[in-house]
């Protein structure tokens, strides 16, 4: 069965996070007539369970967060239409549970924790290549976590009823410095 689900901005593309580990890309107009994936690949690291997924604005750019034994694993893929071709992958601390894309799919986010009354935390990368912006330890688990749209802002919230905004790495070019704030 599926978790999380994703839509490309332009509609065009459908992404699916299965419970075997199995991410799985959807031609949406293809779908009407031939109710099948367009490609499929597995979490990489046997990570069984996809709790976490996102994809760019342009369906161009999709990334999938698994569990593992201890923590997780975040993959990010180039979809290439008819095929994945992985980006690059990281470890998460924690269980992950939600990812998010800014619109341009430039950064991506995770929230992770597991169980309740656990920690949990917040991770902010550089979806091109993986390269961590930086890392934020909430005292319980994490669930949602978003960018705005030219990413000054990224909100997460946590367990304990607690909403976090972080300033975002688009806010350093508003401000015309090279570095990110975490």
């Amino acid at each position: 069965y599926t978790h999380t689900a994703a839509l490309s901005g332009d509609g065009r593309r459908a992404y699916a996070g299965a419970s075997d580990g199995t991410l799985y890309a959807f031609d949406v107009t293809a779908f009407q007539g031939t109710p099948a994936p367009v490609w499929s690949e597995a979490v990489p690291g046997g990570a069984k369970t996809i709790y976490g997924l996102a994809c760019d604005g342009a369906g161009d750019k999709v990334a999938i967060a698994g569990n593992l034994t201890q923590g997780g694993v975040v993959a990010v893929f180039a979809d290439t239409g008819s095929a994945a071709q992985l980006q690059w992958t990281a470890s998460s601390q924690y269980s992950p549970n939600c990812l998010a894309f800014d619109p341009g799919g430039r950064w991506l986010g995770l929230a992770d924790g597991h169980p309740d009354g656990t920690p949990g935390g917040f991770t902010l990368w550089d979806a091109s290549d993986g390269a961590l912006q930086w890392n934020w330890a909430a005292g319980n688990m994490s669930w949602p976590i978003r960018l705005s749209g030219d990413a000054s802002v990224v909100v997460g919230g946590s367990d304990d009823s607690s909403v976090t905004a972080f300033v975002g790495p688009g806010s350093a070019t508003v401000r015309s410095r090279p570095e990110a704030d975490g």
